[in-house]
């Protein structure tokens, strides 16, 4: 028995082939198409995870017209050097302290960049590999 999975960067899809027909395997049944499924990922604060249709459909349960705070928060510094300068400055964020969650579209593409290492959700920071590692479980377990 072979597992193939396109993991694709807005849609994703599993199949299985036992040595002689190859069967799609439904992961949303959430979604039009429960054959395939949307490249998203849905973390709460309470690190409950959702994917799919699933996630877009928490995020936007969890986010239309509630109430935000943005909080300034120091993220590091900055050095510029160039010629006879140089100059250090402190970078800040806003972040909205109210958030329940974070919403991730796309994820495979933080992999083409060497800065990206992850995200904070809530108080828990999570790894590039650890985001993908999560889809990609939740689909093996459907």
């Amino acid at each position: 028995m072979i597992i193939g999975m396109d993991f694709g960067t807005t849609n994703s899809g599993m199949a299985v082939y036992d040595g002689r027909t190859v069967n799609i395997l439904p992961l949303d049944s959430a979604n039009s198409n429960p054959r395939v499924a949307r490249t998203a990922l849905y973390l709460t604060n309470q690190q409950e995870i959702f994917i799919g249709r699933a996630a877009v459909d928490q995020y936007f349960t969890q986010n239309v017209g509630r109430s935000s705070r943005a909080k300034k928060v120091w993220v590091g510094e900055i050095e510029i050097r160039g010629g006879d300068m140089h100059y250090v400055t402190d970078v800040y964020v806003y972040v909205d302290v109210l958030s329940p969650g974070r919403l991730f579209l796309s994820i495979k593409t933080g992999l083409r960049d060497p800065d990206y290492s992850g995200s904070i959700v809530g108080q828990q920071f999570y790894s590039l590999e650890k985001l993908i590692g999560l889809y990609l479980y939740i689909t093996k377990v459907r």
